[in-house]
């Protein structure tokens, strides 16, 4: 068997310069025949082909044809509308053999070629513009100076077909210094193979439609056209999907790209819908006679409302018309064309009722009773009562005409009506003593009614009592008189109860019957006497009662109840007290003396001022703190006057000065209000800074005591506070005055100042920070006795400091306060203190080897490898000349 070879057909354009290269597919077979005889032993016989084993190829050419050159010597990027005015590279390509071609455009680049890809945008046809860098690399270079290539094009060509295409060229707009002098040279190259299957087979599922076909070919990579459109009886189509779940993302139309993984569609529907008539057939649907129409989908089911015929009872709905349409019960399913229903009746029957009332009707003093279909007639005759008259009858439904007897759509009563006899009735009204002893007759009503039936007359509703319960009595004959006058039947007697109701006496936050709560004086009868005292309050005096309820009255002390529950509300007249301000040492006085109204506001004062301070009110002690505020900081009433009793107020003052630290190393504090800041002036190991005030190294701070910032005043009481990290320095500052408002040296305040040799500290200060002077140049110090602690590592590693004099007699050291002073050869560094406690403190917290001891008669003790609360101290010596 021979190999076979393949050749690239290869177009491309070179300055509009045209070279062909063809693919062809060759395959060589060779079958030998062989045959072999079963004996070797005695024969052997050779045998060759007669004939050849040929094999030709079909044909496989693609032709090429191109024109306008792109030249854009000598020019600069421009922009993608801009690039619209150029004139087009055009070339086409043509498949003129019997198979289908399967192609690449390729752009390769030449290696005389010095800018980037980069630089190169394209646009191929009216499709969007691209970075030729963006594109893939071509599989294959063609040109033997090309050194590389990228695909702006992949297709498909069927035999006989072809293609055009305009291509542009252009620097891009975004193109930077390094696209400058720099030359691009290219050439289009068209690699073609051949597709033996050029299509992709589709099938169809129609889901219930009906398609002309199952299956369709598409060419691979193309658009979707002409994809067929099926038919569902009801439905809408409404597309194909390449999912059977029809989601939205899935759908594919006549715009969407062959491809080889799309082999199925399926359809998607939606119902059509139709008109449904709903005929009541004389009745009333939806409250109207006339047929009711609805629109609804194929399929889908409708629930028909209640329908009514006045004399008649529905039996069921019918269909009239419809394809496909059904009714069971209320329930319609829609079929696929517009449709009927009808509802269908049965007449009723409906009873007559004849009831004579007390009279005879057809021989009988009883009901009668006639079972009638809807709309049909009756004659009825009168009936007979004796001792009445007959009137007529009443008709409860239906219609009665003369004697003639119509029946509607309802059951329906006849009932005979009479006149009878006329007789008179009395009613007396009795009320209730005032006492509830008894009744006394107030006045009396009459009237007359017919006999057998009923009288109550009319009950009174007097002021102040409750009717009694209506009751009636049955009217028999004419009224009878005994011989007083009296009468002795048709005679009703009402009794009215007299009523009580309740007093409340409200004291109004004063004391009534010893109480300040309400008292409540239940079963008083209505215009019943009671006496009532005065109350009492504090800070009040009494000035009567305010009533509520419907005619009570009161004369002295003497209540007459009236006729509804009662309310008496004390009224109080104030009583006024004389107030004394005493305003604790203001430099003006203001207001000194007022006048308080109990349960009032106080009168706005003149407020009082002091030096330095800010009023803040008066109080009940002279303190202000834990009392009550009568008078605000404005002068103003801080609360009603409740004191009965004159008084003597407080005024209350506050420092108009907020204190405040000065702090190197932090922020927002009187450092920066006073307009100092850090300059770092190095920075190697250590990071060393300069103080500066607007603009200019200082050498010298004097802090004030006070300061105003922002409209704040502020008193500077402490100093430092910030936590410094390590090796952080500062120069050049040698001295810092503090004002007597410090009263707390803070930690890290004045941590590696490298220039400052000597220091101050104001006798107002009492305590001293860890870290305060640690590091710094100081060669002297002395604690004033105001000092009640000093911090850890207060002036540790201060490598200058000799002289220390500890003058306070009761005082705290923390751990190494005193650590890495001045050390030499010999003891260079010297702790005087005042007593001897003091020096006991400083040398029992020293950590002991066999060397150290004090020596005999001498007043120095000499330390070396001594710590102090942990902390190393070399070549420190404390003196016990409590004297210096």
């Amino acid at each position: 068997m021979t190999n076979g070879q393949w050749y690239n057909f290869l177009l491309y354009g070179d300055n509009m310069k045209r070279k062909y290269k063809v693919l062809l597919l060759v395959i060589f077979s060779l079958w030998l025949i062989s045959f072999v005889s079963a004996s070797y032993a005695f024969f052997m016989v050779n045998k060759s082909q007669d004939g050849f084993n040929v094999a030709s190829s079909e044909c496989f050419k693609l032709t090429f044809s191109d024109k306008n050159n792109i030249s854009l010597e000598s020019s600069i990027p421009i922009s993608e509308d801009e690039a619209r005015d150029l004139t087009p590279y055009e070339f086409t390509i043509k498949n003129v053999c019997k198979k289908a071609a399967q192609y690449d455009v390729n752009i390769e680049k030449m290696k005389s070629s010095t800018m980037s890809d980069d630089f190169i945008r394209y646009k191929l046809d009216e499709f969007d513009s691209q970075l030729l860098s963006a594109q893939d690399n071509s599989y294959l270079l063609v040109n033997d100076d090309a050194i590389s290539a990228k695909t702006i094009e992949s297709a498909i060509l069927l035999p006989d077909e072809e293609i055009t295409y305009n291509l542009r060229m252009w620097l891009d707009e975004n193109s930077t210094i390094e696209a400058a002098n720099k030359t691009y040279e290219s050439k289009v190259v068209v690699n073609a193979s051949m597709k033996k299957n050029p299509y992709v087979n589709v099938s169809f599922e129609a889901n219930g439609g009906v398609l002309d076909v199952n299956n369709m070919d598409f060419v691979e990579g193309r658009l979707f056209k002409k994809l067929p459109i099926p038919q569902k009886k009801g439905y809408v189509f409404l597309g194909w999907y390449k999912s059977e779940e029809l989601l939205d993302e899935d759908g594919v139309g006549n715009d969407t790209i062959v491809d080889p993984s799309i082999n199925k569609l399926y359809a998607k529907y939606f119902n059509n819908t139709f008109m449904l008539s709903i005929d009541p057939n004389g009745g009333e649907y939806n409250n109207s006679p006339a047929i009711y129409e609805t629109n609804v989908t194929y399929g889908d089911t409708y629930e028909l409302s209640s329908v009514s015929k006045e004399g008649y009872t529905f039996k069921n709905w019918v269909v009239k018309n419809g394809n496909g349409t059904s009714v069971n019960n209320n329930i319609v399913t829609m079929g696929n064309e517009d449709s009927l229903v009808q509802a269908n009746y049965s007449i009723n029957s409906y009873n007559l009722t004849i009831n004579p009332n007390g009279g005879i009707f057809d021989g009988s003093t009883n009901n009668k009773s006639y079972s009638m279909e809807y709309n049909s007639v009756k004659n009825i005759s009168n009936p007979i009562r004796e001792g009445y008259t007959f009137t007529g009858w009443t008709v409860s439904s239906g219609n009665l005409s003369g004697n003639t007897f119509t029946i509607g759509s309802s059951d329906a009563i006849l009932s005979a009506n009479w006149q009878i006899n006329d007789y008179k009735w009395i009613v007396y009204h009795n009320k209730m003593n005032v006492n509830g002893d008894g009744y006394t007759l107030a006045e009396s009503e009459s009237g007359h009614g017919n006999y057998g039936t009923s009288f109550s007359g009319t009950l009174k509703n007097y002021t102040g009592f409750t009717n009694p319960s209506k009751s009636s009595k049955t009217i028999g004959e004419d009224v009878k008189y005994n011989q007083s006058g009296t009468p002795t039947n048709n005679v009703l007697n009402y009794n009215y109860s007299r009523n009580k109701y309740s007093l409340t006496v409200n004291p109004n936050g004063g004391v009534y019957n010893s109480s300040t709560n309400n008292t409540v004086y239940n079963d008083i009868y209505y215009q019943a006497t009671k006496q009532i005292d005065n109350p009492t309050k504090t800070g009040y005096n009494f000035s009567g009662w305010s009533k509520s309820g419907t005619n009570t009255t009161m004369s002295g002390k003497v209540l007459t109840m009236g006729s509804s529950n009662s309310t008496l509300t004390a009224n109080w007249s104030a009583k006024t007290y004389t107030v004394t301000l005493n305003n604790q040492s203001a430099t003006t006085a203001g207001t000194t003396s007022l006048t308080a109204t109990y349960d009032s506001n106080l009168p706005k004062i003149t407020i009082p001022k002091r030096t330095e301070y800010i009023f803040e009110g008066y109080y009940t002690s002279t303190n202000g703190y834990y009392d009550t505020k009568y008078i605000n900081a404005d002068g103003t009433s801080a609360r009603k006057w409740d004191l009965d009793h004159n008084t003597t107020l407080y005024a209350k003052w506050k420092n108009e000065y907020t204190n405040i630290n000065f702090d190197f190393y932090g922020s927002g504090n009187a450092f920066q209000h006073l307009g100092y800041s850090l300059s770092e002036k190095s920075s190697n190991v250590q990071t060393i800074y300069n103080v500066k005030k607007n603009g200019s190294v200082v050498n010298s701070i004097s802090i004030p005591s006070t300061y105003t910032y922002n409209n704040q005043k502020y008193r500077i009481t402490k100093t430092g506070g910030s936590i410094v990290v390590l090796l952080k320095g500062i120069e050049d500052l040698k001295t810092v005055t503090l004002p007597s408002t410090v009263t707390e040296i803070g930690s890290y305040s004045f941590v590696d100042f490298e220039s400052m040799t000597s220091f101050n500290i104001p006798s107002t200060v009492k305590t001293i920070g860890d870290n305060a002077f640690s590091g710094s140049a100081l060669t002297t110090i002395s604690i004033p006795s105001s000092i009640t602690s000093i911090g850890q590592s207060a002036f540790s590693t201060c490598s200058s400091l000799k002289t220390v004099y500890v003058n306070p007699t009761n005082i705290t050291f923390g751990k190494g306060c005193f650590s890495n002073l001045a050390s030499g050869e010999t003891y260079q560094s010297t702790i005087y203190v005042r007593n001897s406690s003091i020096r006991n403190t400083l040398m029992s917290n020293q950590t002991k080897d066999s060397n150290i001891f004090p020596t005999t008669s001498t007043d120095y003790y000499t330390v070396s490898k001594a710590e102090l609360y942990g902390h190393m101290i070399y070549y420190t010596q404390v003196s016990t000349n409590y004297n210096w």
